[in-house]
């Protein structure tokens, strides 16, 4: 009989210190569920005023079972109190609205006794900022560009699906009129054909334009360069109408003589740097008479290689053949 008795309160000891073993190991919260704002930064704390009702750490301790929609470190918790904590990133509502978490309380000595809690943490979505994806950036027109030709595309990325993105130009450098436009698109055009110049003496060849990109509630903004290229469209011409000189009748050379004494060749404008040219002449002089000036009308063309504009007028030679004895 004493025996028995012996062995009844050996079990019952045992069952007394796996309960209280059991209880130490008993992990709580102030709720279930808790709210956290969008892009709230890392290592804020999520649930506080957790709880062992025993034991002391490290023999007990609080870790993270699973967490799912993951990854697995966008949480974490103190092993020491069992807080939980934001982890690797910021919470995106976009990706996932609502994350569960299973943390545990577990005795490290012995691993079997453990006690565990599902937490859910709901992402209270925020207004996400757009972001430019090409900006800064360079874009290019040919300065013959018409009205509402394209120049560049402004791609913009936003996470708010839902959100209508504008778009505006901010500032234009040079200043003056303005020369492009921005559409709901993001697409920049071209405002009015004709309006560019890549040519001296009123040349701009680089325009820099601020773009600003907003969602409703946040705006972005950035620098577009825009380079104006020449389209060598521009007809050379002569600083006049005619030119005159003499030349013997044995002669080869030609005296220039109507001021400034410049030969016509090198007397033309051209506003398309780096054209160059090719020069012809026609006509004829026929007939000989002794002791007479012979004044003769030779048209002289030019034209650059890189155009096939001739010029808006042609100026004549007026040459005088000196007759000399023969």
């Amino acid at each position: 009989m004493g025996a028995i008795t012996f062995i009844l309160s050996f079990l019952t000891l045992l069952l007394i210190l796996q309960e209280a073993k059991t209880q130490q190991c008993d992990l709580t919260y102030p709720g279930t569920s808790y709210n956290v704002n969008e892009n709230t930064a890392e290592d804020t704390i999520v649930v506080q005023g957790s709880s062992f009702t025993g034991g002391v750490y490290p023999a007990y301790e609080a870790r993270i079972v699973s967490v799912s929609p993951g990854p697995a470190d966008l949480f974490y918790v103190k092993p020491d109190t069992g807080e939980l904590y934001i982890g690797s990133e910021p919470l995106d509502y976009e990706e996932s609205p609502m994350h569960t978490v299973i943390i545990e309380c577990w005795d490290t000595t012995d691993p079997a006794t453990k006690d565990s809690v599902t937490v859910t943490v709901n992402v209270v979505n925020a207004n996400d900022p757009p972001v430019f994806t090409n900006l800064p950036g360079t874009g290019s027109v040919n300065e013959d560009a018409g009205s509402s030709a394209s120049v560049f595309q402004v791609n913009v990325q936003d996470q708010d699906t839902s959100n209508t993105i504008t778009y505006a130009i901010l500032n234009q450098n040079p200043g003056g009129t303005l020369k492009f436009t921005i559409d709901s698109s993001g697409l920049v055009k071209v405002i009015s054909a004709n309006s560019l110049q890549a040519d001296p003496p009123s040349a701009v060849t680089l325009y820099t334009l601020l773009i600003r990109a907003s969602d409703g509630s946040t705006f972005i903004s950035d620098v577009l360069t825009i380079n104006v290229l020449g389209t060598f469209d521009e007809s050379p011409s002569f600083a006049r109408s005619s030119y005159t000189g003499s030349v013997d009748e044995d002669g080869t050379a030609i005296t220039w003589i109507n001021p400034p004494a410049v030969e016509p060749k090198d007397d033309f404008n051209d506003a398309d740097a780096g054209d160059s040219y090719t020069y012809s002449i026609s006509g004829k002089y026929m007939g000989k008479t002794s002791n007479i000036q012979r004044s003769i009308q030779l048209p002289v063309f030019i034209r650059s290689t890189n155009t096939l504009v001739r010029p808006t007028f042609l100026p004549t030679y007026s040459i005088q053949i000196m007759n000399g004895p023969d």
